[in-house]
């Protein structure tokens, strides 16, 4: 009986276990995720928890995936709706998916031309920075650190298989209808804080982006989900077994540009890739543009990414469950249609 007991005890307080747990941000971002999941199988809600589910899997203790949205922007409010989710289901597997700010810099000697990632790529998390602990002093910003998981070796090896298909475009639905071009996939760091990138000249902002030179996006959730996952996996008696993983996934909505390492940035620089881009100065007719798409593009590859996860079993240790093995098939698939 000793053994049985152990074998279920990372179920959650609702008495289910969820193996992937695909948790967006916003009330636009939601929409386009449930859209993309639902091609695939009808979601359902679990027991009124607000989290959606294939509809035939509700009712039994393990859900391979559930789709959720967090209580509100900002890292604080995203780490205590994570935490939530998981003292009612402890979730093997975090995806943070959504939208992003892609991180444009200066082509050295090339005034008014940037390079980084294009409106509706996808970005996916290597490494999380948190921006929030900033000590000022005069004339300066010194950057401070918060303990972080970081995002998982595994889930990373997994979205780069992911990305060498073209299955996953397959998934992004009516929002690219008429786009003209099909999202990429880039892999790096992603900064993650409360303040809203708009202003590119902005000092705290060219700040950051000096900083974090390697970094490709800008986002308001993900170092919020790192440190809710260091503290359950370091400060719990789950720890001893429970090991949950994350990785973020984000649509690019809007391009922020960052300062180069030799110069900084200048008006002229926004003002002449805005007119090439063909877009309205300012980020209200970016967004209204490409958010849209963004979270479709995120969505689409979350969902590829948690089909290749779902797919494989995961055997039964102690004080674990064993996770089944879970199809993903859209109605077209030849499996399906057989």
């Amino acid at each position: 009986m000793g053994d049985e007991s152990e074998d279920v005890c990372l179920n959650g307080a609702s008495g289910k276990h969820v193996h992937v747990l695909v948790f967006t941000i916003t009330d636009k971002e939601f929409p386009r995720a449930q859209e993309v999941f639902e091609r695939f199988s009808p979601l359902a809600e679990v027991a009124d928890t607000g989290a959606y589910a294939p509809a035939s899997c509700v009712d039994t203790s393990h859900i391979p995936f559930a789709l959720v949205q967090s209580d509100g922007l900002t890292t604080l409010v995203a780490a205590g709706s994570l935490a939530e989710r998981i003292r009612q289901f402890r979730p093997q597997i975090v995806i943070v998916v959504g939208t992003a700010g892609g991180v444009h810099r200066p082509i050295e000697g090339e005034p008014g031309h940037f390079k980084g990632p294009d409106r509706g790529d996808v970005l996916v998390s290597e490494y999380v920075h948190h921006t929030n602990f900033i000590k000022s002093e005069p004339h300066r910003y010194l950057i401070r650190y918060l303990a972080l998981d970081q995002p998982s070796m595994q889930l990373i090896s997994d979205a780069k298989q992911v990305s060498r298909k073209t299955t996953w475009l397959e998934y992004l639905g009516p929002s690219w209808e008429g786009a003209g071009v099909r999202p990429a996939v880039h892999f790096g760091e992603i900064v993650s804080g409360d303040t809203l990138a708009d202003d590119p000249l902005e000092p705290r902002q060219q700040t950051l982006m000096k900083h974090f030179d390697k970094a490709i996006g800008i986002e308001m959730e993900s170092s919020g989900i790192a440190h809710s996952l260091h503290r359950v996996r370091t400060q719990t008696r789950l720890a001893v077994h429970y090991n949950p993983t994350f990785i973020t996934v984000r649509g690019v909505s809007d391009i922020v540009y960052g300062r180069g390492q030799e110069r900084e940035l200048v008006q002229a620089d926004i003002d002449a890739t805005l007119e090439r881009s063909g877009i309205g100065v300012g980020k209200t007719d970016e967004r209204a543009t490409w958010s849209p798409r963004a979270a479709s593009s995120a969505a689409a590859f979350a969902a590829a990414l948690t089909r290749r996860v779902v797919a494989n079993a995961s055997p039964l240790h102690r004080g674990h469950p064993m996770i089944p093995a879970y199809s993903m098939n859209l109605a077209t698939d030849p499996e399906v249609q057989e």
